[in-house]
């Protein structure tokens, strides 16, 4: 374990990220209390809360994904400022209780809407859309993009996307609902980031002389 204390904030940040994952940290059968389990020795987290007990079930659907402990794993570098910024965004937009997380790929199969978008990718913020009203926000926060080798904890609104792309997202199973709508529908995706309403059928976009 490395010696240099983690910012309370980001304590605080890490245990909401795990409350979305019931495995938590630590076996609680009684032999075992306080023995640290080999997923968090592997990703070599600095500090934990442990919960007074566990819930186990669903874990692995919850924790399908890497990308949560590589936010938790990155996150104590980036401060209390930083925490705080983050945790005002989640709970001005989530609520205070987070309900969903999952992971976006930006490519042919997870966001065939976007395909071929190029220089003209979205920025997050422009992704987050409503495709009920575009002037709304989506009950939902980019918590990681892994980009090759690079990734960025939580970015800004005006963050550019690019092709291929991994989001990891927190929020309303709502907001992932429409969300994905966004990524898959050609129009939904038109209407979102441009305004623009195409009509749906392929007889209407042929009499109109539009597409999507």
């Amino acid at each position: 374990m490395s010696n240099f204390s983690v910012p309370r904030r980001s304590l605080m940040l890490g245990s909401a990220a795990l409350a979305l994952a019931p495995a938590a940290a630590f076996a609680t059968t009684s032999p075992d209390l306080g023995k640290p389990a080999p997923l968090f020795t592997a990703v070599e987290v600095d500090a934990l809360l442990v919960p007074a007990e566990v819930v186990a079930h669903e874990v692995y659907a919850q924790l399908a994904t890497p990308l949560l402990f590589r936010f938790i794993r990155e996150m104590p570098a980036c401060g209390n400022d930083w925490a705080d910024r983050v945790i005002g965004k989640l709970t001005h937009l989530c609520g205070k209780r987070l309900q969903s997380i999952w992971r976006v790929q930006l490519n042919d199969v997870g966001a065939p809407a976007l395909r071929g978008m190029g220089d003209r990718m979205p920025r997050v913020g422009e992704l987050l859309c409503s495709p009920d009203d575009r002037e709304e926000r989506l009950s939902a926060v980019v918590l990681l993009i892994v980009r090759g080798a690079d990734f960025h904890l939580a970015p800004a609104d005006d963050f550019r996307l690019a092709a291929d792309d991994e989001l990891l997202l927190v929020g309303a199973p709502s907001a992932r609902r429409l969300l994905d709508s966004t990524l898959l529908v050609d129009p939904i995706r038109e209407y979102v980031l441009n305004g623009r309403h195409v009509p749906t059928s392929w007889i209407w976009r042929v009499i109109t002389g539009r597409s999507a």
